[in-house]
């Protein structure tokens, strides 16, 4: 049977890579934001897929919460549309809005912080 402080360690490492790889992708959209690149059809498409998979959140998710129809969500995560300007905004705010939560709750679930453990702060809508 597996030492309980060596599995819980383990988890806890895991845990502290997925919050680095989280954090590396909200610097990614920040980057692509700052070079008006974010709204891009291959780079919206990219902060879909990737974020919805590091948030752990489905096409329903979003047609639920942003009240979007299912179908049209389907499309963009299917990759055969994209959504209008406006609505790439709503959706890529979303993402990072849960990704910002991901990490907050990994954080809150890992034994030993890391050095920073405040928050990651709201979401200010940029226009």
């Amino acid at each position: 049977m597996p030492n309980n402080t060596a599995a819980a360690e383990m988890v806890d490492s895991l845990k502290k890579k997925e919050i680095s790889f989280i954090e590396e992708f909200l610097e990614a959209i920040n980057r692509a934001r700052e070079k008006d690149q974010w709204l891009q059809d291959d780079v919206f498409v990219e902060i879909l897929s990737v974020g919805m998979r590091f948030a752990a959140l489905t096409a329903a998710d979003l047609s639920r919460d942003e009240s979007i129809s299912r179908s049209a969500v389907s499309k963009w995560v299917n990759h055969t549309s994209v959504p209008a300007f406006p609505t790439r905004k709503t959706v890529v705010l979303w993402i990072e809005k849960n990704l910002k939560e991901r990490v907050n709750t990994l954080r809150g679930q890992v034994n030993a912080q890391p050095e920073n453990t405040e928050p990651i702060p709201e979401l200010q809508d940029v226009a």
